[in-house]
């Protein structure tokens, strides 16, 4: 019996979209090459992830990259990796990335990381930018391979000289486009159920509510889109620490009878069936699963510019591009959307083409599979 490669994934951010990618990841890797552990904060159920996972392990990774708080999960984590001897430490998100690849030196495995977005990209202050940078060209050190999600995220590695182009490896975020396909038609949600009215011209968007996500740059654009098109609705998938600020957003601009908040959900891909066109409007981001689930759920997408836009969306080929924060431009593009169906037509038939081709897990997962063996 040919003996498996054991890969130890180490991942904190919980909730959002490492989760999801792991979970998407390791559902697709060949079981008879890989035997897949997991270390992970102590927010990850256990039975989410059990039937993916051989072993689940807890270690008490907090929020903070601080060192006194990497140390204690570090040394728990190289206690694992003494007991489980894994060919592969694959570490997501940048806290997870300092503490196992602190855990794993020395260790003699090969050790991967994936950021799924530049921390030192993010807002913030300039000096915890530098801190951030400091951090990860230390442990680049320690990196056989960084995963990049996006080809700006390489080029962003390289130009803050985090470490030379022979350890980046660019493998673009994968969705499964056959099992969204199936569940949106299977999908039992109707607007009816929701109190939708059926002429309604459904705006969506899927994500935390939070700054990130920009729900707020939503709900401003939504007030316009109203007035342009009276009969649209809005539908927010998700929740988040923002959540109450925004519900008093969309009561201030007179939007509570055309807005839907649905709450956190095991089902968003079921919502998308309900989209007439489907919306990012981010601050930042590495390559987010919710655009190629967009396409693959074939809804026009209006998207902001954020890193990775340029490896999902050639602008009005595919996909419409706008400013950050530009709720003006959101709401514009939706209205023009609205007015042009055939050219919709045209966007999504063109991004159906794209999400397979580029988008597709089993792309993903054999590329993931090349660089782990």
């Amino acid at each position: 019996m040919t003996t498996r490669t054991k890969i130890m994934f180490v991942a904190q951010a919980y909730p959002g979209g490492v989760p999801v990618y792991i979970e998407e990841l390791v559902k697709h890797l060949d079981k008879s090459k890989f035997d897949c552990i997991l270390v992970c904060s102590n927010a990850y159920e256990e039975e989410r992830f059990a039937p993916y996972f051989s072993a689940i392990e807890k270690v008490g990774m907090e929020r903070s990259i601080s060192i006194l708080k990497i140390l204690k999960p570090a040394w728990e984590t190289r206690k694992l990796i003494k007991k489980y001897k894994p060919d592969v430490v694959y570490c997501n998100s940048s806290i997870a990335g300092a503490v196992g690849r602190l855990a794993a030196i020395g260790s003699g495995t090969k050790v991967l990381y994936n950021a799924h977005s530049w921390a030192f990209n993010m807002r913030m202050s300039n000096k915890k930018k530098l801190f951030y940078r400091l951090i990860e060209k230390v442990f680049a050190f320690f990196t056989d391979t960084i995963i990049c999600v996006s080809n700006y995220e390489k080029e962003s590695a390289l130009q803050n000289h985090i470490c030379k182009t022979n350890k980046l490896q660019v493998i673009l975020n994968g969705v499964d486009v056959e099992e969204i396909e199936k569940k949106i038609a299977v999908s039992k949600l109707t607007r009816a159920s929701l109190n939708i009215p059926e002429n309604a011209y459904v705006v969506g968007m899927v994500g935390r509510i939070s700054e990130q996500k920009a729900p707020d740059v939503f709900v401003k654009a939504a007030r316009k889109i109203k007035d342009a098109i009276p009969e649209s609705f809005f539908i927010i998938v998700g929740d988040g620490p923002d959540q109450d600020q925004i519900k008093k957003m969309i009561d201030d601009l007179g939007l509570n009878d055309s807005f839907l908040i649905t709450g956190w959900t095991k089902h968003a891909i079921e919502y998308l069936a309900l989209f007439d066109v489907a919306v990012l409007c981010s601050r930042w981001e590495g390559l987010p699963l919710v655009v190629p689930e967009y396409f693959a759920a074939k809804k026009p997408v209006v998207c902001t510019k954020i890193d990775a836009v340029d490896d999902m969306i050639v602008n009005r080929e595919n996909g419409l591009v706008v400013g950050i924060d530009d709720a003006d431009a959101v709401a514009e593009n939706i209205v023009w959307l609205f007015k042009n169906k055939m050219i919709c037509s045209e966007l999504v038939s063109n991004s159906t083409q794209i999400v397979k081709k580029c988008f597709d897990v089993k792309r993903e997962v054999e590329m993931f599979e090349n660089v782990c063996l």
